[in-house]
């Protein structure tokens, strides 16, 4: 295993991205269906977080994490990142018009976005590696994600991204969460994200 890394700590803005339909209908529809609606799906949120400028850190599943700040510092990367998160919402009436009569619901996105110092490298082995940060702030934009569904929202962003949006996003302070698995018992502000003006 090998961690090579920039220079320094800098400041990173992470998006993760799961797709809600599909632990729906991945066990009533055939394998090739299935890719078929990943492929589909992740490569739509891959274009919107690429015409934004960020890079398109992993795939899981029918997972996307990406991340705006690195390799090239992006001052505006919480902006950016909301615009992303935007725009694949923007993408939901098209993918929903093409899949919903195989997979019998609207597609749909759960996306969690949290802006904070991390160390972004090239990690791996021999076998396999990719770029992408590592740090605290990355694992508290999983857990924001994941928190998306317990407060039925689409967007979800770390008191940290927010305070990086400016007054162009309409937003609204939703509560103070404790997420599960990190080190801290610190709460974590989050805030969901709406339309730009």
């Amino acid at each position: 295993f090998f961690f090579q890394a920039e220079d320094g700590i800098r400041d990173h803005c992470v998006t993760g991205v799961q797709t809600c339909a599909l632990p729906i209908f991945s066990e009533v529809v055939d394998a090739q269906t299935i890719f078929a609606f990943i492929n589909d799906v992740i490569g739509a949120v891959s274009e919107c977080i690429d015409a934004e400028g960020g890079v398109i850190v992993d795939y899981v599943g029918d997972a996307v994490m990406g991340m705006f700040g690195a390799p090239q510092t992006q001052p505006d990367h919480a902006i950016r990142a909301a615009k992303a998160a935007q725009a694949m919402l923007a993408r939901r009436p098209a993918l929903t018009a093409k899949w919903k009569d195989i997979i019998k619901e609207d597609v749909d996105f759960s996306i969690g976005i949290n802006s904070g110092k991390a160390r972004a490298g090239n990690s791996g082995s021999t076998y396999r590696f990719k770029y992408g940060p590592l740090g605290r702030e990355v694992n508290l934009a999983s857990r924001i994600q994941g928190v998306t569904k317990q407060l039925q929202t689409r967007i979800l962003l770390s008191k940290a991204t927010e305070r990086g949006l400016g007054p162009d996003f309409i937003r609204r302070r939703l509560c103070s969460v404790r997420v599960v698995n990190m080190q801290d018992r610190k709460s974590t502000r989050l805030n969901s994200s709406h339309t730009v003006i």
